[in-house]
């Protein structure tokens, strides 16, 4: 059975694992005080006409520096309603939601990937997050900081969100080998290549779905694509097919993991 990592923290069940007090590895139940205040103010934004005036919005995908709201082996987090990322050296574990089921853990792990070479936060935003969560103000966690984008610097794999989507761009400098970018899904009951040239990973709760990368180079003339695609080896591992292009220009290869293509089985409860 899949479950979240230890120490960790699970929105669903007010559970709250502190990595930070790894010698108090105690689970804070939530503290229900704040729910009457809550009601209070439900009831004050209805009767003042705030209610109907409230218009739902989708955030934007933002990339937390772990400092402690996570176990310590990631450096970052991301979250997107009930799926979570974790970044570390070796790649990404995502943490996908089966209804009333423990979460579908998949990870996307590079290949070759060197374990002392962390992945960077770029563009830092204005925002912050706060965890306050439990009784005990010793166990919350301020001021946690927003990026836009992590980076691996060593082979310039960059993670971004763009609407509801988590893109991942390889940035290909010029005259660099791209063959050598492989990476493993580990988790998936088995992966397969569609007819449109999806990557397709099945999972116990559903499929999970990398669309068909987008491969182009940019130059004086403007922005020109490249043809490619995926290529599924044997040991399944994965990688990139490419057509011609300028081995003098850098090169992007932009696959697409969206939220909305994470299609959970007919069981699923959300």
């Amino acid at each position: 059975m899949t479950s979240y990592p230890a120490e960790f923290l699970d929105c669903q069940s007010g559970r709250y694992y502190h990595s930070l007090h790894r010698a108090r590895r105690t689970a804070i139940k939530g503290n229900l005080s704040y729910v009457p205040v809550i009601l209070v103010l439900l009831v004050l934004f209805r009767a003042f006409g705030f209610a109907s005036q409230l218009t739902p919005v989708s955030l934007p995908i933002v990339f937390e520096t772990n400092m402690g709201q996570a176990p310590p082996a990631y450096q970052f987090v991301s979250r997107h309603g009930t799926m979570v990322a974790l970044f570390s050296s070796s790649g990404v574990d995502m943490y996908l939601p089966q209804g009333a089921r423990s979460p579908a853990r998949i990870g996307f792990h590079l290949v070759g990937a060197r374990s002392d070479v962390f992945p960077e936060g770029r563009g830092l935003l204005p925002s912050v997050s706060h965890y306050l969560l439990g009784p005990d103000p010793s166990y919350w966690i301020h001021g946690v900081s927003n990026h836009s984008e992590v980076v691996y610097p060593e082979i310039y794999l960059i993670f971004h969100g763009s609407g509801d989507n988590l893109e991942h761009d390889f940035r290909i400098s010029p005259g660099a080998d791209p063959a050598r970018l492989r990476f493993s899904i580990v988790g998936a009951r088995s992966l397969s290549l569609s007819t449109t040239g999806d990557l397709e990973v099945s999972l116990s709760g559903g499929t999970m779905i990398f669309h068909r990368p987008l491969t182009y180079q940019e130059s004086t003339q403007g922005r020109k694509t490249v043809e490619s695609g995926f290529v599924l080896n044997s040991d399944n591992t994965v990688q990139f097919r490419l057509g011609p292009y300028d081995r003098g220009r850098g090169l992007v290869i932009d696959p697409v993991f969206g939220f909305s293509t994470y299609l959970a089985g007919s069981n699923a409860d959300y």
